[in-house]
């Protein structure tokens, strides 16, 4: 191999890194992971009047979407919900919400028990019904549940 047949290999061998450096800097721009459609969901969930931490909620569609959402409570009461990554939201639509409050049982990978009776864990005796409209975001407001 001669010196320029050299050269022009590297010249090209640097056009094709530059591109690559390209192509990760424009999907480093983009705007959001977030998918399309997806609702975020803010609020606080209470048991007694204090904050709930470890409270796992099930939104239930009302309509033919497959997806069902859930979420767990933070140390504060704090909701997040996810259906498809972590903290994503629900899509928008009308819910039944159910929540469930045991202990997690790691070797089991399970909620064990619930420390509100079983009153709030199915679809048809919650009480609390969100209608989740496209949008930025859903406020739920403060959840108080009774144990």
């Amino acid at each position: 191999m001669n010196q320029t047949s050299s050269f022009n290999a590297l010249r090209f061998d640097a056009r094709l890194v530059a591109l690559g450096f390209l192509v990760f800097a424009c999907l480093g721009c983009s705007e959001s992971t977030q998918r399309e459609g997806m609702v975020k969901i803010k609020g606080l969930v209470q048991v007694d009047g204090a904050p709930a931490e470890g409270v796992l909620m099930t939104l239930h569609p009302q309509t033919g979407d497959a997806s069902i959402s859930t979420g767990t409570t933070g140390e504060d009461g704090s909701l997040q919900i996810s259906t498809y990554t972590l903290g994503d939201g629900a899509p928008a639509g009308d819910y039944i919400v159910t929540f469930t409050w045991g202990k997690y049982d790691r070797v089991k990978r399970a909620y064990l028990g619930d420390e509100l009776g079983g009153r709030y864990a199915s679809p048809k005796k919650s009480e609390v019904v969100w209608k989740v409209s496209a949008g930025e975001e859903f406020d739920a407001g403060t959840i108080d549940l009774k144990r």
